[in-house]
């Protein structure tokens, strides 16, 4: 079954199996890649197991592969910079996962991927100074960095962030978001700087 798909790369026909439904073959595929520090297959994989364990779930049978594996997985491939397992680290650290029961060293995955130019990454980091900047009263720079982040978020690909955007022109005069705005523009010269 395998070699009805010739010419892709390892990965992307580990994807087609996948988007085929045939889960066996590509977990056999996938598991090479793993033994090799693949860290896209490592991310794949490790979001295959979900996926088949969330169906379990709902059908109310045992799991078929352990949590611990799964998060093993996913680190080994953020700390190699897989901006995506990187962003899903960072949203497990959100919801109070505790990934100390799995010896996850306290860091900031969503930041990190953020400043690796994860799109999702990026709007849910200027998600966080804008509700941070809420609990002030006076506009400051957060707002500013939520802006930026935003920018940044919409030009990475996730256009939602300009939902984002809108609404911070709402909440704000014309004049404090054209200042927020300037001041955006020298954020994200330095984020550049400072990110590549």
């Amino acid at each position: 079954m395998l070699t009805s798909i010739i010419s892709c790369s390892d990965i992307d026909t580990s994807k087609e199996l996948i988007r085929q439904g045939q889960y066996t073959d590509a977990i056999e595929l996938l598991n090479h890649q793993v033994d090799d520090e693949n860290s896209e297959a490592q991310q794949i994989l490790a979001a295959l197991y979900l996926e088949i364990n969330s169906f379990r779930i709902a059908k109310n049978e045992p799991l078929s592969y352990e949590l611990t594996h799964i998060h093993q997985l996913i680190r080994s491939s953020a700390v190699k910079g897989n901006r995506e397992s990187q962003y899903q680290l960072g949203l497990l650290q959100e919801r109070n996962i505790q990934l100390t029961l799995l010896n996850e060293q306290p860091q900031n995955w969503m930041l990190l991927a953020a400043r690796n130019g994860h799109a999702k990454a990026l709007q849910n980091r200027g998600r966080q100074l804008r509700i941070f900047n809420e609990f002030n009263v006076s506009i400051n720079t957060n707002m500013s960095q939520a802006l930026m982040f935003y920018r940044l978020a919409v030009k990475a690909g996730c256009f939602s962030a300009q939902t984002d955007i809108d609404f911070l022109k709402k909440v704000v005069t014309q004049r404090e978001f054209n200042t927020l705005l300037e001041t955006s523009n020298i954020l994200i010269a330095q984020w550049k700087t400072d990110n590549g």
